[in-house]
């Protein structure tokens, strides 16, 4: 990769503290968290409002029914019907101080004519408004033709057990309580009260408004708290060190006191990369102060530098699962080259391989290669995007640049789980496909990181089959100079991978070779630096017709599902189709495999035996005799599956059976 222009235009961007983003960041949080908190809120009040008033109003139905029967109160009677008696009861205070002490707005007693229409016996309210309001439209003996509801219809029809329902009406918005009144189980009248919406939910509300005054209180105390946390234990470090590789980039003086460290983090680890990085460099700077000679320095620096480089980067790396395997390897040229590579595992089990190149040499260009891998990673162990990562890495280099380098990365995430993997271009070579073709992948060329401030990248995904994968390199691969000057170029490179067995391990260290030998001796001007990687096959085992075999198959089990359900399931299911398969089938063969998935298990069992379909197997047409000659086992495994498959393939029998743990 060539040298940047050291003329490009720097641009200025809005510096804004990291304290600051996270304050902005946790405000958002908060007024988020206040907004469904409110919203919530409201749903409650709504709620609790209607209990409230619900219980009040008849609690008011008991009580004036109480008082009621305490003057043997008997709507049959004609004296109890009488102007005289229903004046009295109205002028009750009795009744009144039920509606004040129940906090209710209505009080009343009716009784039905023979049209269906209320009778006005008794209607007080606890306010002199409400009772003038009253006295006016429901006068003792006075009738209202209004017709019933279908909450009055149940409590005529004798449902004592408190009917409550909201009412807007000429009095309010009110929640009518209805109790009937009995007298040797007959409905004689009925008792109703009416509580103020209004009044209850001020009150609720007034005790919501106490939560939230509360809720901000410890807000600002636990915002407080966090800053002050952050600036201790996080920002200070960082800040701390920030400053001491400034110092060292301008004196290449190391000026950053050891903090006492009670916990690894990540803040800690970027300091012991530091110190260690920065004693070492340290140390070869001193060394190269005392040269005179221009040449020596300079080859003295790019010694320093290629170390760094080395010892950042391993010569070779590899990750191996049973489904899939990675290898890289780093072969680095003469002078530093500025190529790297990272291979690593999430903690969510998906695999990330990245591979890049950085432009210029010296300990200023791996200095920069080593940020821009590490800051890598660190974004991508993040639930993020590729993307999304090289989006944020092309951010950081863009803020901490000052000699201005660039740098090509391709990412790779594999998800096992969906055989899919999804990647996303900075500016680096196109890589090859290896499957049943191939040839050269289609990607979106993207951007190069630390130019741009505004650049922006695409992810793609692409799904894998058995024994397929792919192929990263660097550009010291295909532009690796012969003797005569002629690259080695694209089209030999996607010969020689033609002609080679798809084995990660063997290709990048075949190609590595191989690219080395073109150049010849003392000519390697360019690291070469590849990663492979490949979707394994299917494992599948052989069994011997032997009972013993079942450990074999437990050992499987016992390795790949890591539920004991569900596990339990698939060993019981396993055992019962291998012992019907060498008891019953005359097989000379059988193959197992296992694959687990992310919501469940697939079991295969291949035999040479003679045909049988369980899957069509229907045990209530057999006899016991023959339902015991492996006819209740298929049952069993009905039971234990989600689902089994047969099909008879090359005069074999291939069952397949998918478990889940929810079954």
């Amino acid at each position: 990769m060539g040298e940047k222009k050291t003329n490009t235009k720097k641009v200025r961007r809005l510096r804004l503290p990291l304290l600051m983003r996270i304050s902005i960041l946790f405000l958002i949080a908060f007024f988020c968290a206040g907004a469904i908190l409110m919203v919530l809120s409201a749903s409650f009040r709504e709620k609790r409002a209607v209990e409230e008033a619900s219980r009040t109003s008849l609690g008011g139905c008991r009580i004036a029914i109480d008082i009621l029967k305490g003057y043997y109160f008997d709507p049959r009677d004609e004296y109890c019907q009488s102007l005289e008696f229903l004046e009295y009861l109205n002028q009750n205070n009795l009744f009144r101080q039920t509606c004040k002490s129940m906090n209710l707005r209505y009080l009343y007693v009716y009784l039905l004519d023979d049209n269906d229409h209320r009778v006005h016996l008794l209607s007080v309210a606890a306010d002199p408004e409400d009772q003038k309001l009253i006295d006016e439209s429901a006068p003792p003996l006075s009738v209202s033709t209004v017709p019933l509801s279908d909450e009055e219809a149940r409590a005529w029809a004798g449902d004592d057990s408190g009917i409550n329902f909201i009412e807007n009406n000429e009095y309010g918005n009110v929640c009518v309580a209805l109790l009937p009144y009995k007298i040797d189980g007959e409905v004689l009248a009925m008792v109703g009260a009416d509580c103020s919406m209004e009044e209850i939910e001020q009150l609720i509300a007034q005790d919501t408004v106490y939560i939230i005054v509360l809720f901000l209180v410890l807000f600002v105390i636990s915002f407080f708290l966090l800053m002050i946390f952050l600036r201790v234990w996080v920002l200070g470090p960082i800040r701390a060190l920030s400053d001491g590789m400034e110092h060292f980039i301008d004196r290449h003086e190391l000026k950053v006191k050891k903090r006492k460290i009670h916990m690894d983090d990540e803040v800690s680890d970027m300091e012991k990369s530091f110190h260690v990085m920065a004693n070492e460099m340290k140390n070869y700077v001193q060394d190269v102060r005392r040269l005179t000679a221009e040449k020596v320095e300079a080859d003295v620096q790019l010694q320093v530098a290629k170390r760094i480089q080395s010892g950042m980067v391993p010569p070779y790396k590899e990750l191996k699962a049973r489904d899939f395997a990675v290898s890289a390897t780093m072969n680095p040229a003469r002078e530093v080259g500025g190529d790297f590579y990272d291979v690593f595992e999430k903690t969510n089990g998906e695999v990330v391989f990245v591979i890049g190149d950085i432009s210029g040499k010296g300990i200023s260009a791996a200095m920069f290669m080593e940020m821009t891998r590490r800051i890598l990673r660190e974004r991508l162990m993040l639930d993020i995007p590729p993307r999304v990562a090289l989006k944020m890495t092309n951010d950081a280099l863009l803020q901490e640049n000052p000699e201005n380098f660039f740098a090509t990365a391709f990412v790779c995430v594999w998800d096992a789980n969906t055989h899919t993997m999804t990647y996303s271009n900075a500016g680096h070579n196109p890589p090859l496909l290896i499957g049943r073709t191939k040839e050269y992948m289609d990607v979106d060329a993207g951007v190069m990181l630390g130019l741009f401030d505004d650049a922006e990248f695409l992810d793609d995904t692409l799904t894998l089959d058995e024994g397929e994968g792919i192929l990263l390199y660097t550009d010291g691969v295909t532009e690796a100079l012969d003797p005569e000057k002629k690259p080695f170029g694209e089209d030999r490179l996607l010969s020689e991978i033609r002609d080679m067995e798809f084995v990660p391990e063997k290709i990048v260290k075949t190609i590595s070779s191989d690219v080395r030998a073109y150049e010849g001796e003392g000519r390697a001007f360019d690291d070469v630096t590849l990663i492979a990687f490949c979707r394994a096959p299917q494992e599948e085992i052989n069994l011997k017709r032997k009972l013993t075999e079942l450990e074999e198959i437990k050992a499987w089990v016992m390795r790949d599902i890591p539920e004991e359900e569900l596990r339990m399931k698939v060993m019981s299911a396993c055992e019962e189709w291998f012992v019907n398969i060498i008891s019953y089938s005359g097989a000379r063969s059988v193959k197992f495999s296992l694959r687990p998935m992310e919501d469940g298990v697939y079991v295969t069992f291949t035999d040479d035996g003679k045909a049988f379909d369980p899957a069509s197997y229907d045990p209530s047409t057999k006899d016991f005799e023959e339902l015991d000659t492996g006819g209740m086992g298929i049952e069993m495994i009905r039971d234990l599956t989600k689902e089994i498959k047969y099909n008879r393939v090359e005069g074999k029998n291939v069952m397949t059976m998918y478990f889940t743990a929810d079954d």
